[in-house]
């Protein structure tokens, strides 16, 4: 099958991975950057991906207009894709670079409630696709096959911790008032996978052993962060002026406070939207075709925001 393409800004990127989670637990697979990059080629595998797909969603927002990798994957997709549903999140008018490609597709305009905008979003490409409705509530009834196994399941689980408090009992009756006295701890916040929610655990204290060897200029990266530098989408924040990239021919030079939201290579740039520090618009930068780019890092290490 097809993959649906999903086009978008980097501030609208909430709503792709909703749209994109959606349409995927629903049997619709899409193909999204940068969760379906594979290399540090990035133009080259948006346009494989564009070419392959026969739907092209395109989020369209007041920061699309910033956006010239948005503009050039909507070129892209005019030449190549056969449905272009353009997916309005507020009532900004199109440019003139979107209205020239856009001005004659069915638009989607929001309804405030992303679930329902989604909904529409999938109605539309099955009965593009002549796809019998009946086949969405598939995916979506499979979990119920699954829930006979749940009170077996949790009757186990109350087994086995009723077993484990009793033998605990019995294990302190004789011990010394000292023996109960649990080592000291530090309190350890943990992202919760579903709830969204900080999980409280604990782990024995190692904070006499703790070393911080950040650099005081290092910048900051709000994103994943391997051996001190950048990888992978996020925010990057400047401490200090500094060149875009060593392999940026234009030799752009970012100051204090500018971020770039795009995606990074193990400390080097791929393509992101440059803004300055009060959030003003200012480039699209694109590295993510130049052979060298892992060659080494051009900036120090960074920290987390």
């Amino acid at each position: 099958m097809s993959k649906v393409f999903i086009s978008y800004g980097s501030k609208n990127r909430k709503v792709a991975e909703g749209l994109c989670a959606h349409l995927e637990s629903h049997g619709i697979p899409c193909w999204m950057a940068p969760r379906d990059i594979s290399s540090g080629v990035y133009a080259g595998e948006i346009t494989r991906a564009i070419k392959a797909a026969d739907v092209f969603v395109v989020i369209c927002s007041k920061e699309t207009r910033e956006s010239d990798h948005v503009k050039n994957e909507v070129n892209l997709a005019v030449n190549n894709t056969g449905l272009i549903l353009p997916y309005c999140l507020d009532d900004t008018p199109f440019d003139d670079d979107l209205e020239y490609y856009l001005s004659s597709k069915q638009r989607i305009i929001s309804g405030g409630v992303l679930e329902k905008d989604y909904q529409r979003i999938e109605s539309i490409i099955r009965e593009y696709r002549g796809e019998d409705a009946a086949a969405a509530a598939t995916p979506a009834s499979q979990p119920r096959r699954n829930r006979p196994l749940l009170l077996p399941l949790l009757c186990v689980v109350v087994l086995i911790v009723a077993t484990g408090v009793f033998f605990g009992m019995q294990g302190k009756m004789g011990q010394s008032p000292e023996a109960n006295v649990l080592p000291a701890v530090d309190t350890v916040i943990l992202p919760a996978i579903s709830q969204g929610e900080p999980v409280k655990t604990t782990k024995p204290s190692a904070t006499a052993s703790r070393v911080d060897a950040v650099d005081k200029d290092a910048d900051i990266f709000d994103g994943t962060i391997i051996d001190g530098y950048p990888d992978g989408y996020g925010r990057y924040t400047f401490k200090k002026r500094r060149r875009i990239d060593m392999h940026d021919e234009k030799e752009r030079w970012a100051e204090a406070g500018d971020y770039i939201e795009g995606t990074w290579n193990h400390g080097h740039l791929n393509y992101g939207d440059w803004y300055g520090a009060d959030g003003t618009p200012k480039e699209y930068i694109l590295l993510g075709d130049n052979p060298d780019y892992k060659l080494d890092q051009q900036l120090g290490k960074c920290v987390k925001p």
